[in-house]
């Protein structure tokens, strides 16, 4: 048998089809360099069955197969999927710390210290209007300053304390509606799960669709600490692993099927204890912090207003009531006046205005009991309070401010191991401009030539048309 007159044309057009085709794919790199989430895309270059496909009688009169020409066997992402996890678990890292420290430096601007209107410099000014007081205890206008100074201490609590509770509201409705994104984001996971199924099961590549997949997967990674294995037909299984104190993983994405989980705000959802990574988890730290200051400054009012009540004797100056949220609010009563203000047994005594001036340096105080549940670890924290009154706010203050700086170092290293995580993936699926012009020249000279091959060999036709009677 003789080989086909057309038969070297027909690889020239092979070759002209796979330049086109590899041309095509580098259009859309470059069309796609700055797409949020676009993986770089290569096309495979084989070679097509050789003619014939096995060995016959009627083989060409030569020996051996002839090639005839080439195509483009599929066009494959450039992704590596130890990087990108890596890459994920290091964003969801960043992301926790970065949330933690912007809001510990909220819960500082709160409690205002040092400063004029702080809850120290209220205290110290409360026990400087009795110092005064104590120089002349029948004195009307130091009496009253003792009453204003306590209203102002009840004030500067109170404010504080509907500051804070605002802000762990704040932090409550916010890690609802970040539980409420990653339900809907395990939706559209299990829905690309499907899609992308389908086009595996028709032996295609569902490049499109695993770039969106992959969009999504890093924004889950920076809400909470997610887990996710390939599956048959791609598809990716997600679920939130166990905490370390036990219990069993909360799944997510199952193949097609998605499982919302409660956003519940409550130490009851054992979701928040299992989350460890991510924005979520930034709050929940943040959270629980607020709560260790209320619980503190409950622990504070209730044995200042306690210990200044004992000293001032049979008309209590402070009443202390519980608010809404259960944490204790200071007031001075209506009815207390510059005659209730107690300074000793006899007018010009001033017995008792000194021993509410030595209370202010009463180490062996004992701070009423106070707990709160944490969210992070479902577990009952007990007030830390101790020394005198200065010394108790100020280690509250000093603990809030090491916490806050350790954060602020956590969240500098996370973001520089989050950013070289991110080089390195970037490296192997972004689109480098300047390779892809390299590569859009290489095909074009590829195509230059297979075309001039086409016109020669044209031509050779032609001339061999000619010359048939």
């Amino acid at each position: 048998m003789n080989i086909s007159t057309f038969f070297g044309l027909n690889v020239g057009m092979s070759a002209l089809d796979t330049m086109q085709q590899a041309e095509d794919v580098v259009a859309n790199n470059i069309s796609n360099a700055n797409t949020t989430g676009y993986v770089r895309e290569t096309a495979s270059f084989g070679e097509q069955g050789p003619f014939p496909t096995v060995p016959a009688n009627d083989a060409p009169l030569i020996h051996g197969q002839l090639g005839q020409g080439s195509l483009i066997t599929q066009v494959t992402r450039q992704t590596n999927a130890f990087l990108n996890e890596q890459d994920r678990a290091n964003q969801g890292t960043y992301a926790m710390y970065q949330t933690y420290s912007q809001n510990l430096t909220q819960i500082e601007s709160t409690v205002n210290e040092p400063s004029s209107k702080s809850l120290q410099n209220a205290v110290d000014q409360f026990f400087a209007s009795y110092q005064t007081l104590s120089t002349d205890p029948s004195n009307t206008a130091a009496r009253q300053t003792v009453i204003s100074q306590a209203q102002t201490v009840a004030q500067t609590f109170s404010t504080v304390t509907s500051q804070l509770e605002q802000m762990q509201s704040n932090l409550s409705g916010t890690m609802k509606g970040q539980i409420d994104q990653l339900n809907s984001y395990s939706s559209q996971v299990a829905q690309l799960n499907q899609q992308i199924a389908n086009v595996v099961q028709n032996n295609e590549s569902p490049n499109q669709l695993l770039d969106q997949r992959g969009v999504i997967l890093d924004a889950m990674s920076k809400l909470a600490n997610i887990s996710y294995t390939t599956s048959s037909n791609d598809m990716v299984n997600i679920t939130i692993p166990a905490s370390s104190s036990g219990g069993s993983a909360t799944t997510l994405v199952s193949g097609t099927t998605s499982t919302s989980v409660s956003d519940t705000v409550a130490t009851s959802n054992t979701l928040l204890q299992q989350i460890n990574s991510g924005s979520i988890k930034g709050n929940i730290s943040s959270y629980d912090q607020v709560s260790q200051i209320l619980n503190n400054l409950n622990s504070f009012t209730q044995t200042f207003a306690t210990q200044v009540n004992t000293v001032q004797g049979s008309t209590p100056l402070y009443t202390a009531t519980a608010d809404a949220s259960g944490n204790t609010i200071l007031s001075v009563p209506s009815t207390f006046t510059a005659a209730n203000v107690n300074t000793g047994t006899s007018t010009g005594d001033n017995t008792n205005a000194l021993a509410m001036v030595n209370l202010q340096n009463n180490a062996a105080l004992t701070y009423s009991s106070s707990s709160y549940t944490s969210l992070a670890t479902n577990t009952s924290q007990a007030s830390s309070m101790s020394g005198t009154f200065d010394q108790s706010l100020g280690q509250l203050v000093s603990n809030l401010g090491i916490t806050a700086a350790q954060a602020n170092n956590q969240q500098q290293t996370a973001n520089s191991l989050a950013q070289q995580s991110s080089t390195l993936r970037q490296s192997v699926s972004s689109v480098d401009i300047n390779s892809e012009a390299a590569k859009m020249v290489e095909y074009q000279n590829s195509y230059n030539a297979a075309a001039k091959f086409v016109s020669v060999y044209n031509a050779m036709l032609n001339s061999l048309i000619a010359i048939i009677p």
